[in-house]
């Protein structure tokens, strides 16, 4: 599923019920809406910061594959075709719900080419 233009994350918002499953841009970093939500009731406070309200969305683009990061629970989980960095190298993941880095559990990953080579 390609997302386009996607909407950035504000403080200022309302996140309904009928955003969740929604995308947001918030540094950089897309993530999915969990749960209803109004930022203004933790000022300062953004979406990595909450992984029970927001999901972070890894890309299945190679070529746009960010560092490996721990999900925390089941938010920020790798589905099958999603892609990270880590030690070099690029990986895609095998499995869905799949927590465990490359290094991990390299049977749950696909080695992609080195990130030098895969990344503009």
């Amino acid at each position: 599923k390609k997302w386009y233009n996607i909407p950035d994350w504000s403080e200022k918002a309302v996140y309904t019920a009928e955003m969740v499953g929604s995308p947001v841009r918030d540094n950089g970093q897309v993530y999915t809406i969990l749960q209803p939500h109004p930022p203004a009731y933790n000022p300062g406070v953004h979406p990595a910061d909450l992984p029970a309200i927001y999901s972070i969305k890894h890309t299945q683009d190679p070529a746009r594959a960010k560092p490996f990061q721990p999900p925390v629970g089941t938010s920020g989980l790798y589905h099958e075709g999603d892609c990270c960095t880590q030690d070099g190298s690029v990986w895609q993941s095998l499995i869905n719900d799949n927590a465990w880095s490359p290094a991990g559990y390299p049977t749950g990953w696909a080695y992609v080419g080195p990130v030098n080579e895969v990344q503009p």
